[in-house]
């Protein structure tokens, strides 16, 4: 897959991750947004999902969809599998930053992937591998300017780079 040549087509839903995300949600009975979860708790007959709101849904099964250290929060009692393997996972901080900095791209505009990575050395030290995606390229953005979101660099070195006000 990561070969120069004889890689992998790859394929997209026409429409984008929004098309399968409503064609799921078509199916199912019901849906409710912009409630956080705050617990789950199973029962011999179901699940209760405990919002934010202090209200209480019963249902037949539940999918925690979510970082593993916030599923393991929101179980009421997880098991010993649940609680080491979701309390396993470490996390780092990431910058992440949207610019118009075409340096963290490829210069070769056919050697950009959607996913660019650089690193200065080989030398082992942590933290040292910058990631870019190129962002007119995932999402066939026809414009003059090259929008690129870059992990792991300092916001100071990137020209172009977005500062919420």
């Amino acid at each position: 897959m990561l070969s120069v040549g004889n890689s992998p087509v790859w394929r997209t839903v026409e429409g984008g991750s929004r098309e399968y995300v409503d064609r799921i949600a078509q199916r199912l009975p019901e849906i409710r947004v912009g409630t956080p979860v705050r617990g789950v708790q199973r029962h011999a007959d179901g699940v209760d999902i405990h919002d934010d709101s202090g209200a209480t849904h019963r249902v037949d099964h539940a999918v925690l969809a979510t970082h593993a250290d916030d599923a393991l929060r929101m179980l009421a009692e997880p098991t010993r599998a649940e609680s080491t393997v979701l309390g396993s996972f470490g996390y780092s901080r990431n910058e992440t930053v949207l610019h118009t900095d075409p340096t963290l791209l490829p210069r070769t505009t056919r050697s950009r992937a959607s996913w660019n990575h650089r690193k200065e050395s080989c030398a082992a030290k942590p933290g040292g591998v910058i990631v870019s995606y190129d962002m007119n390229r995932l999402m066939r953005l026809a414009e003059p300017e090259d929008y690129v979101v870059t992990l792991g660099a300092a916001t100071g070195s990137i020209h172009g780079a977005y500062s919420p006000p």
